[in-house]
């Protein structure tokens, strides 16, 4: 077990997986849930790696007025449960303001 490995187990308590990133390409027609309900998500990070600035919420209807903007080229937010409570464990919605790209991290308990 690596160092990371073993400061999440101690600061969560369960054994934790951490998922290859996975990339997501958003457009500006229609909003795409890019992370699914998942009861068992301690954390989650995303950044915005492409040249359009993109919103995401946990609603369906994401955008502008009802989404948190990540500026293009490089944009982060992450929440994590030690912090925000519930909220990383709920499905996320993004839409770009034109074509542009998503990376995610999550960390996962119970593996």
């Amino acid at each position: 077990m690596g160092s990371v490995s073993q400061f999440i187990r101690k600061k969560y308590g369960v054994n934790c997986s951490f998922p290859d990133p996975v990339i997501v390409v958003l457009g500006a027609a229609a909003p795409v849930r890019i992370l699914q309900n998942n009861p068992n998500r301690f954390a989650w990070t995303i950044q915005n790696m492409g040249a359009a600035i993109a919103y995401i919420s946990p609603l369906a209807n994401v955008g502008p007025l009802l989404g948190i903007g990540l500026a293009a080229t490089g944009g982060l937010i992450g929440f994590d449960a030690d912090v925000d409570g519930p909220i990383p464990t709920h499905e996320q919605w993004g839409i770009g303001a034109a074509a542009t790209t998503l990376v995610i991290w999550e960390v996962i308990g119970g593996s």
